[in-house]
């Protein structure tokens, strides 16, 4: 309904628009039509349907742009400084997470700037896959092993931080792709399924698990993606 209402009003609008050119009472625009195109009006009482027409025409055409200066243009700015935020929220997300894995897996310090190279998915994960100087596997082993109290609370607080912003643009504007808002919904869901302030096998698994996802781009039903999914997906917001 959205998109329908999206594409017929500019369509409404260029209609009255002709309708006045056409219906005014000066016939600059029905000579022109008629003398270029050979298409011509003639009909009984024509000042009456004239003005019958070119009153619809003028109000229509106005009633449109007053609804678009008043109504769409504000709601694309709320729109857009919604999304530009949400995309910063999720950027300060990944940047924390990447910290607090990197501290998990032995850094003793750690350059933002790495850091920064880390931020895409696929550097993330190659960073991470790599193989491990401690154990037999990768880097992400490493951080199974060495989560501690302090990066779980830390976790904990961008994840909620993050979970709490997409709620709330949900809340204040209308996501009109179905899936983006499905999908908007079930992040939120799994991210308030888990608290990393627990230390508990089964749960660092699952933790693991969807961190891996939203860090590494994982996806079980068809493995990493190309792109960042929850980026493209803020994007169409």
């Amino acid at each position: 309904m959205h998109k329908f209402v999206g594409l017929a009003l500019p369509l409404v609008f260029l209609m009255g628009v002709t309708a006045v050119a056409l219906a005014n009472p000066d016939p600059f625009a029905r000579d022109l039509l008629c003398s270029g195109l050979s298409i011509c009006f003639r009909t009984q009482n024509a000042a009456f349907w004239n003005n019958v027409i070119y009153e619809i025409g003028l109000g229509s055409a106005v009633s449109v742009a007053f609804y678009w200066l008043l109504v769409k243009v504000p709601e694309f700015e709320k729109r857009r400084r919604l999304r530009e935020y949400l995309l910063s929220s999720y950027k300060s997300f990944r940047r924390d997470v990447t910290f607090q894995f990197l501290f998990a897996s032995g850094y003793g310090s750690v350059d933002p700037d790495f850091v920064e190279e880390l931020l895409p998915q696929k550097a993330f994960r190659k960073h991470f896959k790599q193989p491990s100087t401690k154990v037999y596997g990768d880097r992400w082993h490493d951080v199974a092993n060495g989560l501690q109290s302090q990066h779980r609370r830390d976790l904990f607080v961008v994840m909620s931080i993050l979970r709490d912003d997409v709620v709330y643009v949900l809340n204040n504007t209308d996501v009109a792709d179905q899936r983006s808002f499905e999908f908007l919904h079930r992040l939120t869901k799994a991210i308030a399924s888990h608290d990393p302030r627990y230390d508990d096998y089964d749960d660092d698994k699952a933790l693991l698990r969807l961190f891996w996802s939203l860090m590494a781009g994982w996806n079980l039903v068809t493995g990493y993606e190309e792109e960042d999914q929850i980026q493209r997906i803020i994007r169409r917001i």
